[in-house]
């Protein structure tokens, strides 16, 4: 089975989605099947005459100068349209990154279209007490035979690479659990996965963090349900699976 995807990153001027800048955009395009060793790439910074804010520069690095003599918007958008053509697309936070690529570039991508490698990580280690992609960079142990300097570099590319090591991780060992229970893998099925709602196992919130919701209290369940802003979909159909379980 050939299956083709382009596994991207982005560096904005802030976490808005509907709002931030792309300052770089970096992006992966390989054989699932294969991995990310034998693949292409692309990466470029983007021109901008706008100041970049000192907390956006504090994550990634990025200053206003970096960007001086990078091709404009319009030509990056092309070569990273060109470079994407005839693969599925995916990103480590999907939900944010295509928004981003709708509100600077104009693509409009079904969320559900691509893979969202943050999610693919929930589904299959769901036990894991966070899902940032350093952590799970280090617990996986997924490309730790470099130098710390470059262990810690944060680029669009750098991130990209990260994303695609674990979005194959996830892929093997779905294949791996397929084939346990004598079923046969299918990049649709995987996709299809990716985008069924999450049980969250461990209580990401300070007083429980780490405990497993079953163990906590209904009390403080409905407590989350009714208080916690932007619960997400997957917390939310966690919590209330919880409660339904115990009625």
């Amino acid at each position: 089975m050939e299956q083709t995807v382009t596994v991207f990153d982005t560096e904005t001027d802030g976490s808005n989605a509907s709002t931030c800048r792309i300052l770089e955009i970096a992006a992966i395009k390989f054989d699932i099947e294969k991995g990310p060793f034998t693949s292409a790439t692309y990466s470029s910074f983007i021109h901008t005459d706008k100041e970049i804010n000192p907390e956006s520069s504090a994550g990634h690095h990025i200053i206003s100068s970096d960007l001086e003599g990078a091709p404009l918007l319009a030509v990056v958008r092309k070569e990273f349209g060109e470079f994407c053509n005839q693969s599925v697309l995916c990103a480590f936070n999907s939900k944010f990154d295509f928004e981003v690529l709708q509100n600077n570039f104009g693509f409009e991508i079904p969320l559900t279209s691509g893979l969202c490698i943050m999610r693919l990580a929930q589904k299959m280690y769901s036990s894991l007490p966070q899902f940032n992609l350093s952590y799970l960079r280090y617990q996986l142990k997924l490309s730790l035979d470099c130098p710390r300097n470059e262990r810690i570099a944060h680029t669009a590319l750098d991130d990209a690479k990260i994303a695609s090591l674990l979005l194959q991780e996830t892929w093997k060992d779905y294949t791996k659990q397929q084939k346990a229970f004598k079923k046969e893998p299918s990049f649709e099925h995987f996709r299809n996965l990716c985008w069924e709602k999450n049980f969250i196992t461990l209580c990401p919130f300070k007083k429980y963090k780490g405990i497993e919701w079953s163990k906590i209290p209904s009390d403080y369940i409905n407590w989350c349900l009714n208080n916690v802003e932007n619960l997400s979909e997957d917390l939310t159909f966690t919590l209330n699976k919880v409660l339904d379980g115990r009625r």
